[in-house]
């Protein structure tokens, strides 16, 4: 049994001296088909997983002026609109209880561990847009 496949071996009193050849072409043809079977399954498994990639989870965002990490966002999904809340700063100034001096809006005051910063995004093609997004450091509320 060669791969799940039983090969027949017909007895004739005819002698081929190629037989342990075929036999050998064979095993190697049928290797090769499920090599190329098995890749094919992995890269069309990687292709169905990339198309639905989401950005719910956590992230680490970068400091723009510094390049250096600046903190971890969760963003979350319900009801098919994406949120995303600060869960920590990662500067050496940050603390869980520094708060939001610059924010214009009911978050000023509230602190920046724990915040909501984006709410109410959905999707649009390969982007999410919809709502507007705080930059806790200077207050500012872009809109997406």
């Amino acid at each position: 049994m060669c791969c799940g496949i039983k090969l027949a071996s017909y007895k004739t009193n005819i002698n081929y001296p190629n037989e342990e050849f075929l036999h050998a072409s064979i095993v190697i043809f049928l290797r090769g088909l499920s090599l190329a079977l098995i890749t094919i399954f992995l890269f069309t498994a990687q292709l169905s997983h990339a198309a639905f990639k989401s950005p719910v989870g956590l992230w680490q965002t970068i400091d723009d002026k510094s390049g250096k990490p600046r903190s971890l966002i969760r963003i979350s999904q319900k009801y098919g609109k994406l949120s995303a809340v600060i869960e920590k700063g990662l500067l050496e100034s940050d603390t869980s209880d520094a708060v939001c001096d610059q924010c214009k809006d009911e978050r000023k005051g509230h602190k920046i561990v724990g915040m909501t910063i984006a709410e109410g995004l959905e999707k649009d093609g390969d982007e999410y847009n919809g709502d507007k997004i705080l930059a806790p450091e200077n207050g500012k509320i872009y809109k997406c």
